[in-house]
């Protein structure tokens, strides 16, 4: 009997840690599993940002302030930017993270995989850094959990049957 642990870090900070007990010596390889995530991280991150952070009211993003409204505000009416949403000024941080673009962080391999963002700025909102408010926007949601939970199961599961079936053919030739 194997053990898979499948661990999520945001910055250095486990977010999500599971470890998955069974047949698992025949599964070396989770690309697949890691590219069904890819689209199920586009939906989580579409809602984080249409909701201006988490579902939940505590987890909302903080009010821009007063000032920078107001010179938001006169940015958008020139045209200069696309959205009076929060973190959405020109588009291209939520964009790198609910689609694929330029800015797009998408590496996969057989054991690994990188999601996330190369905006320049984005890790001073994540963190919160000099004159800006904290507003995560990379975080495991419940959804996402359950939706890595559903990919992982049926991906191992097609993986055993599989197995299964291989292991059923090579006892019925060699008898």
């Amino acid at each position: 009997m194997g053990i898979v642990q499948f661990k999520i870090q945001i910055d250095g900070q486990v977010e999500l840690n599971k470890a998955f007990k069974g047949i698992i010596e025949s599964v070396a390889n989770y690309k697949q599993i890691f590219q069904n995530l890819v689209p199920e991280f586009h939906k989580m991150e579409n809602s984080i940002f249409r909701n201006e952070g988490d579902v939940s009211p505590n987890k909302r993003w903080k009010d821009l302030s007063v000032n920078y409204y107001r010179e938001k505000k006169e940015m958008f009416d020139a045209g200069i930017y696309r959205s009076m949403d929060i973190l959405t000024a020109t588009g291209r941080l939520r964009d790198s993270l609910t689609m694929q673009t330029n800015d797009s962080i998408i590496n996969i391999k057989e054991d690994e995989m990188e999601i996330g963002t190369s905006v320049f700025y984005g890790i001073d909102h994540q963190k919160g850094k000099r004159r800006l408010a904290k507003r995560k926007f990379i975080f495991v949601s419940n959804g996402f959990r359950k939706a890595i939970a559903i990919i992982f199961k049926k991906e191992m599961q097609k993986k055993i049957d599989l197995q299964l079936a291989q292991d059923k053919k090579t006892w019925r030739t060699s008898i």
